[in-house]
């Protein structure tokens, strides 16, 4: 029977391990009332509580016993047992409930009541019970398509459905209507096609410059104010119809155009849905005007459209897929069953485009001029981006490129989102009961409110939500935030799958107005609706003025270069014009994707169409989820795989996870890894794939799922036939995939012998380094000099605004004698660096004054030359880490050497790809340009070996080679490399000191053929003195089972060598802090150390430790001298704990311990794993053919917890 680890927790308690059975034969309800019972019994402990639940050790709720099982299997097996938490909320009346607790706005009425309640509060809104949550963790459980939650059409949504009919928007998640549109309609908003889209939106944008160029020549001053709403409005409709159906509204023909009767039709019924989800039900069904009047406009709006429908499919544009959207819905079937969309249900995702795709734009722009004409100093850096990019010339479109470029404007949109939400709430159903993060009991049936006001409002998420700041949505800020604290276009399958063409739509219409126009407000009162359905601004008027103020420019515009500014209409959903003619013998091939907005679902489209063309004539695709792949690793009965078939996988990450249409995948998956790796067996052996992976290095988590799907369909015994591929959607994701898949294309063709000749760059001669990358060298007059100076990559941890400053530094060797140093720095932090005890310090180097004086000098460059990265090209050669990647906004060379260079690292070969280019200028330095060369190729592995091995350093070959005379700002930009930041475990707890944090450096300084090689960031800390600012902030240790127990009973044994016993200090003041006392000072704790250590010069940290066993905290100090002064008795840690094999043995076997290492992994950690094995051989009798999986299993109980290092 399947035996799983359990531990009783509540806020106060936390129980030893208990094993128990899995009782899967049981409700999983069921299953946790009689665990939590017997665990209760066999603890001898009781609790009020009645309700229970499970969560995982870091932290993760158990819903199932799916999820159980990938907890009981993987290598954090504990679980534990949590008492449910009741959720509060205000008294309900009778009949109404808590209606009156939200009025008369429920958006703020329900702000303040999670500042009462908390969190997660219960509602009863007449009648019906509801759960409102403000709470990101919370939120994305609900918000999450799932066996618990789903979306349906209630309150409000109920009146719009009659509008939007089986639209997207307003239909069930779990319909088919709503499954086939969402499927075929995804491609149409790819990347691709919003560069098609760019044109026409600028167009657009110049008639709303029309429109207003009349407005501002009026010499009347109150003929110049403007209803901005009504205006943008106007534009986004006008977008939407034309660019989506190919409909002119003329809205924006003159000054004076009359609003369309579609329009009028749309906002009556709009306003009147809002006002029918506040009436009783029957009132929408008697004969009053206003639903005689809803009828009439319905079947006005709907006739438009079917009128719209009926034109196009008599034209001679009727089966052209590519024209527009309309074209898109008409045309495209699913890929295996053919299926398309009917005409009922293109009218109404007509309808339902033309609601959303006008109303959340066309408030985000009236919204966006409130808060500029408020914050004009923020007003002043956009205008500043907009010419930097765009120029001044007013009448040129704003490009793909260009747009891309404006992530200052990015900042600002997405600031206005956040604070004038579109919409105020989602609303979802409970279909199972099930517990929330944090313990939260939910019952089936329950409606579920994500209050987006409130959530985008928290303070525990926004500092200062009241505060217009677009700084929040710098990577290093965004990324440190749940994906489910911003809710403007939903999120997940449910998701506003328009999303990144109202954002595009609405960064072009921005960029275009503001450059010409200054808008002043003319109200005081500008507010928003309650009773509106959307977040519209009221009476926001404002009057045009001709822009008199535009700045200059710093930079000359973008240029974009090798390749065309406009894309083609007839790229429009993406597919590729490759078409080469094959040869019998292909393969059969599955394409599969895992998608959220739908680029992996359109590039996996455009590869099954090429796959075609190529030749291959069995071809599918599907989502991830229902690869038949699956039912095989399920062992599903009579399932086989047929591994003659290639696979191609394309797939997103979702904030690190797998994307909705991959979960189920991503389970499997692991389950069969688990079982696969426990039998030995590869189930998927003769299987042959490549991975490529979507996603955005703005977020830490880029690639992550893809990298995990690569190496899974690996341990499983496929067999990868091309390197997995990598698309930034920071930059050109089309441009990454088209390289890839040119160059798989080109692996095909040498495969099955097929001519076709491979992409330039597979030829063996790259292009410059530098091409695609364009600067700017700054004057020093210039009036970005000054930002310049003061550009010090302060930013690259994404730390708190305070730095951490030291208080305190000491040298804990006896250097003289041991000539080593290691530094012991004390350094204040803000009181929201919170830490734990194991938890780790990362710190940002820096280059000395010495070393960048010396490079410079070397190079003839002038360290006070400031410059600024113009733009970077989608041909670019240079990678993330290249200096030119990294450096954001203007700098001094002096500052990004000092700042951003890594000029002690490893050579990269980059930088002897830029030394060769350098070296191309004279024709007598040949042979040596021939040498970087090849040392640049990744093919010259033995060469690069052996030639970094003599040189070290960048400088080392400067002193080798004098030919390189001089090198150009832009070629150091794109060779160097920009170091990386180093963690250090710290060596202090927070029950001391909250806002004090220790770090113990050990100093390295290599010496080979007596020349020095000072480490970094060592060197660089020692050099650093009381009230120095340090770039560094806390780091949570990646394993959360390295944290001293707080059971008192848990035998605790600390091993490490060096600086290692830094986490253990920190443990040490953790467990006297609590009072944690050995038996023979009266406590119950088992507390021991086993140090490493050269000699007694190298004991650092000696006397602390003596008072620690003095005191009680520590019963036992074991030390070992590797490197005695008396040459003899040389032992390490591994020896001491062999010597008291029994000790130790009884100490995690009998007494359920724990063993904690901390050092290097390939040295000290392995040989201790080895010691303890030995231990288990000869005091437990295992057998020595076991002793691995003994091992693992230390490993996977956290018997044996590490921290450790390469």
């Amino acid at each position: 029977m399947l035996e799983a680890s359990f531990i009783f927790k509540e806020p106060a308690f936390e129980s030893s391990p208990v094993i128990l059975p899995v009782l899967q034969d049981l409700s999983f309800n069921d299953f946790i009332k009689k665990t939590a019972n017997s665990l209760l019994s066999k603890l001898s402990r009781s609790t009020k509580s009645t309700l229970f639940y499970l969560a995982a050790t870091d932290g993760k709720w158990i819903n199932s016993f799916d999820d159980l099982l990938v907890i009981v299997n993987s290598a954090n097996a504990n679980v534990y047992v949590m008492p449910v938490v009741l959720i509060t909320g205000p008294k309900p009346l009778p009949f109404v409930g808590n209606i009156y607790d939200l009025l008369p706005d429920p958006a703020t009425g329900l702000f303040k009541l999670f500042k009462i309640y908390g969190s997660v509060l219960k509602l009863n809104l007449l009648g019906e019970e509801s759960v409102a949550t403000n709470d990101p963790a919370v939120v994305e459980f609900m918000m999450k398509e799932s066996e618990f939650m789903t979306k349906k059409m209630v309150g409000p949504m109920k009146e719009i459905k009659e509008i939007g009919g089986n639209g997207l928007f307003t239909t069930n998640t779990n319909e088919p209507d709503w499954t086939l549109a969402h499927n075929l309609l995804m491609p149409a908003f790819s990347p691709k096609a919003m560069k098609a889209y760019t044109t026409e939106m600028g167009e657009i944008g110049q008639k709303l410059v029309t429109v207003f160029d009349k407005i501002a020549a009026n010499p009347i001053a109150e003929h110049r104010v403007a209803d901005i709403s009504r205006w943008m409005t106007n534009a986004t409709f006008e977008t939407i119809g034309h660019i989506g159906f190919g409909y002119n509204f003329g809205l924006l023909d003159s000054i004076d155009a009359p609003i369309h009767p579609f329009i009028q039709a749309m906002a009556f019924c709009l306003q009147e849905a809002a006002s029918r989800s506040r009436r009783p039900a029957i009132a929408s069904r008697l004969a009053f005007s206003q639903n005689r009047r809803f009828e009439r406009e319905m079947k006005m709006m709907k006739d438009t459209v079917d009128e719209v429908i009926t034109a196009r499919k008599a034209s001679p544009d009727a089966n052209n897929i590519e024209k527009d959207l309309l074209g898109f819905m008409l045309n495209a079937k699913e890929e295996d069953s053919g299926k398309q969309l009917s005409d009922s249900l293109i009218r109404d995702e007509v309808i339902t485009f033309l609601i959303a795709g006008h109303e959340t734009t066309s408030n985000t722009l009236s919204w966006l001029l409130y808060e500029l004409y408020c914050n004009p100093a923020i007003e002043a850096k956009l205008l500043q981006e907009l010419v930097d990019v765009l120029g001044t010339n007013l009448d040129e479109l704003p490009t793909s490129a260009q747009v891309n470029q404006l992530k200052y404007l990015e900042q600002c949109i997405k600031e206005v989102l956040r604070i004038h939400q579109p919409v105020p709430g989602v609303i979802k159903s409970c279909k199972k009961s099930c517990v929330l993060p944090g313990g939260y009991q939910i019952e089936a049936g329950t409606t579920a409110i994500v209050s987006i006001y409130s959530l985008h409002h928290n303070e525990k998420v926004y500092n200062d939500p009241f505060t217009f700041d677009p700084e929040r949505w710098i990577p290093s800020e965004e990324s440190k935030r749940s994906t489910y604290s911003w809710l403007p276009f939903s999120i997940g399958p449910r998701g506003c799958i328009g999303r990144q063409f109202a954002m595009q739509e609405a960064k072009i219409i921005a960029a275009i107005i503001l450059r010409k126009f200054k808008f002043i407000l003319k109200t005081e009162n500008v507010r928003h609706d309650p009773t509106q359905l959307t977040h519209r601004p009221v009476e926001l008027h404002m009057e045009i003025v001709v822009r008199d103020d535009l700045p200059i420019p710093t930079t000359s515009p973008t240029k974009i270069t090798n390749k065309p500014e406009i894309l083609k209409k007839d790229t429009f959903v993406g597919r590729s014009n490759i078409s080469l003619t094959g040869s019998e013998g292909f393969p059969p091939l599955d394409i599969i994707y895992g998608s959220n907005a739908g680029t992996a679902q359109d590039f996996a489209t455009q590869i099954a169409s090429a796959s075609r063309n190529f030749g291959f004539t069995d071809v599918t695709m599907s989502t991830m989820d229902k690869w038949k792949g699956l039912q095989y690793l399920s062992g599903t009965s009579g399932i086989t795989l047929d591994k003659n078939r290639r696979l191609l996988v394309v797939t997103a990450t979702y904030n690190g996870q797998p994307p909705e249409n991959a979960d189920k995948f991503n389970s499997i998956v692991a389950k069969a890894l688990v079982s696969a790796t426990a039998n030995n067996t590869y189930p998927l052996d003769g299987l042959r794939f490549t991975v490529f992976g979507c996603g955005n290095k703005q977020w830490k988590t880029y690639q992550n799922f893809p990298k995990l799907v690569d190496a899974s369909l690996e341990n499983l015994g496929g067999r990868r036939i091309f390197p997995r591929g990598e698309g930034n959607a920071d930059e050109d994701i089309e441009t990454d995939f088209q390289e890839w898949f040119n160059q798989f294309l080109a692996y095909l063709s040498e495969k099955f012998g097929i001519s076709s000749s491979p992409p330039a760059r597979l030829t063996g001669n790259p292009d410059p380094l530098t091409t695609g990358v364009e600067i700017k060298i700054l004057p020093s007059t210039s009036p970005r000099y000054a930002e310049a100076t003061f550009n010090k990559n302060m930013t690259a941890l994404g730390q708190l605004s305070e730095f951490p400053e030291i208080v305190a530094t000491k040298e804990l060797q006896n250097v003289s004698k041991s000539k080593r140093s290691t530094r012991h720095i004390d350094l204040k932090v803000a009181e929201e660096m919170v830490y734990s005890a194991g938890d780790h310090f990362e710190v940002m180097p820096q280059n000395s004054d010495e070393l960048v004086e010396k490079f410079a000098n070397r190079l003839k460059l002038n360290l006070d030359s400031a410059f600024f990265v113009t733009s970077i090209e989608p041909n670019a050669q240079i990678g993330s880490r290249a200096l030119a990647s990294t450096i954001s906004g203007p700098c001094t060379l002096r500052n990004a050497l000092k700042y951003y260079a890594d000029l002690l690292g490893p050579i990269p070969r980059t930088v002897f790809w830029m030394f060769s280019d350098n070296l191309k200028k004279d024709p007598k330095n040949s042979e040596i340009e021939a040498k970087f060369r090849n040392l640049a190729n990744p093919g010259s592995k033995a060469d690069y070996n052996e030639f970094t091995k003599k040189y070290r350093t960048v400088m080392d070959v400067l002193d080798a080679f004098p030919q390189i005379e001089k090198i150009e700002i832009i070629e150091l930009l794109c060779g160097f490399q920009v170091m990386l930041p180093r963690r250090y475990s710290i060596s202090s707890s927070p029950m001391v000191s909250k806002t004090m944090v220790s770090v113990s450096i050990g100093v390295v300084s290599d010496a080979v053929d007596s020349k020095s090689y000072p480490g970094l960031c060592s060197d660089y800390l020692a050099r650093l003195e009381q009230g120095a600012v340090v770039n560094g902030t806390v780091r949570m240790c990646k394993d959360l089972a390295f944290r001293p127990p707080q059971d008192p009973k848990i035998p605790v044994i600390m091993v490490c060598a060096g600086t290692g016993i830094s986490p253990f200090r920190g443990f040490l003041q953790d467990r006297r802090a609590t009072g944690f006392k050995s038996v023979a000072k009266g406590g119950v704790s088992i507390t021991s150390i086993y140090f490493g250590c050269r000699n007694e010069d190298d004991f650092i940290y000696k006397d602390e430790l003596t008072g620690f066993l003095n005191d009680g905290t520590l019963d036992e100090l074991n030390v070992a001298f590797s490197r005695p002064v008396d040459s003899k008795d040389k032992r390490y840690v591994q020896h001491l704990l062999l010597e008291n094999a029994q000790k130790v043995w009884s100490t995690l076997h009998e007494k359920k311990g724990r063993l904690f290492v901390c050092g290097s992994a390939s040295g000290m950690a392995n040989d201790v794993v080895k010691a303890i094995e030995e231990i288990y051989i000869k005091c437990g009798g295992v057998k020595v053919k076991d002793v691995r999986e003994l091992s693992s299993s230390l490993l996977q109980s956290e018997t044996i917890v590490m921290d450790v290092w390469g």
